[in-house]
């Protein structure tokens, strides 16, 4: 699953000190919701996913180069290597351009994080698409996203085209503001707040793990026909397909009911990250995400679908609220802060990590459904842009996942999947096509 380096041309590229850049100093910390991943990240689970584009015409190779180049300049907060402290992992700017790496044919490529001289994200190319695979020690997927979408804007213009100013476009003759660098969960930390609630462990889906082969079936459809679908139940597009996705995981429980090796829990429950720049302002470009977590409970007896609609969309307004999220943050920052964690050293922190994600993370949640929504293009940038896309990377407790992300009218909806059976995939389409949601599929695999 390695990647090959395309080109050195412009590795030689004059570099800007990182003393010159304001806000960028030589390291800094990683953010409170990187700090799992270096524990918790593997070869079979690397806490790597891509964003990508397909152009309307193939990538010339050298304009690209010069705008990562400029970009890379521009974001000194991705510009990093993690190192290992006495107490803490933390990042070390390095000046270093990134090469362009050819687009393997796999779904996500790993990052060796802990190599001393590994850069945390990896820019590929393909005939007419771009891919940026990233730890998600850098960022979550509003910042990659961002990133990637900025490049491509600075890369027409190196071909000689105008691309117009959009707030979300990250200008590289701009200098990087000090907002971007900032961990926001320490910025709205609240001491006082109560834990959220404990959750009891979660089904999960059957299948023995095939190793080494991580594959992604994705589904296409129109924005317009599935949120005509959404509000006609009186839901978000957001909400309507993590119903989808619990309906299709309780008919894999009562199949599996039928045999020989019964399932062992009943509470189908969902991980859905949510981008919370949205409640609380900042302007980072590190992660700010918190989570809401969905969920029915088999023993209850059956669920029908607008039953599992109703239960679905009253927990994720309540979960959304200010108060519930300040108590994600309040337990996420004060475990970093406690005085006894912070002098525990990291090899003992790894150990402990490792085993909190494992036990209290992964354990806790039946799927996974990301949704980065629409992407904001400038309308003559939309012109040369025919497609985006959204992969997570693979999760072998979880099993499967769904990244879920949008352009002008068209909804990509892609799986990932350590395992051979596809029963929840065809579920969850063949609904959408009940429902009156015309989808076509397409499958790739390592």
């Amino acid at each position: 699953m390695g990647a090959k380096t395309m080109s050195k041309r412009g590795a030689k590229h004059a570099q800007t000190p990182a003393s010159s850049v304001p806000n960028a100093a030589e390291w800094f910390r990683l953010d409170n919701a990187a700090k799992i991943f270096p524990a918790s990240s593997s070869e079979v689970s690397p806490e790597v996913f891509r964003v990508m584009v397909t152009l309307d015409e193939p990538v010339r190779i050298e304009a690209l180069q010069r705008a990562v180049s400029r970009l890379a300049k521009r974001t000194p907060y991705y510009q990093v290597h993690l190192r290992r402290g006495l107490f803490w992992y933390y990042l070390e700017r390095h000046n270093q351009d990134p090469h362009l790496h050819l687009l393997p044919d796999t779904p996500v490529s790993p990052i060796a994080i802990k190599r001393p001289q590994e850069p945390l994200y990896r820019v590929q190319v393909g005939d007419r698409r771009v891919a940026v695979d990233v730890s998600h020690i850098l960022t979550d997927g509003y910042g990659a996203m961002r990133f990637l979408i900025s490049v491509i804007a600075e890369y027409v213009r190196q071909i000689g085209q105008s691309v117009s100013s959009s707030p979300y476009l990250l200008d590289p003759d701009a200098e990087p503001s000090s907002g971007e660098f900032e961990d926001a969960y320490k910025r709205y930390y609240k001491h006082d707040q109560p834990n959220p609630p404990a959750l009891s462990p979660a089904y999960h889906l059957p299948g023995i793990r095939a190793w080494r082969r991580y594959r992604t079936i994705s589904g296409y459809m129109s924005v317009s026909a599935v949120r005509r679908v959404s509000k006609e139940k009186g839901v978000s597009i957001t909400e309507y397909l993590c119903a989808l996705y619990l309906e299709a995981l309780a008919a894999v429980h009562a199949k599996q009911s039928h045999t020989r090796i019964k399932p062992r829990r009943s509470v189908m429950r969902l991980e859905i990250p949510v981008n919370v720049r949205r409640f609380y302002s900042t302007e980072t470009m590190r992660n700010f995400s918190l989570f809401v977590s969905p969920e029915i409970d088999l023993r209850l007896g059956g669920y029908s679908f607008d039953e599992i609609l109703r239960a679905v969309h009253h927990a994720m307004r309540t979960q959304l609220e200010e108060k519930q999220l300040a108590r994600q943050i309040a337990r996420n920052v004060g475990g970093e802060l406690n005085p006894v964690t912070r002098v525990v050293p990291l090899f003992l922190k790894d150990i402990y990590l490792s085993y909190l994600h494992d036990r209290f993370g992964d354990n806790l949640y039946s799927g996974v459904i990301s949704n980065l929504g629409p992407v904001d293009i400038p309308q003559d940038l939309r012109d040369r842009v025919s497609a985006v896309g959204f992969v997570l990377g693979p999760n072998p407790i979880i099993k499967k996942n769904l990244a879920v992300v949008s352009l002008g009218d068209e909804l990509t909806l892609t799986f990932g999947s350590v395992i051979e059976r596809r029963d929840l995939e065809r579920t969850m389409f063949r609904t959408l096509v009940s429902h009156g949601v015309p989808v076509t599929v397409t499958e790739r695999g390592t």
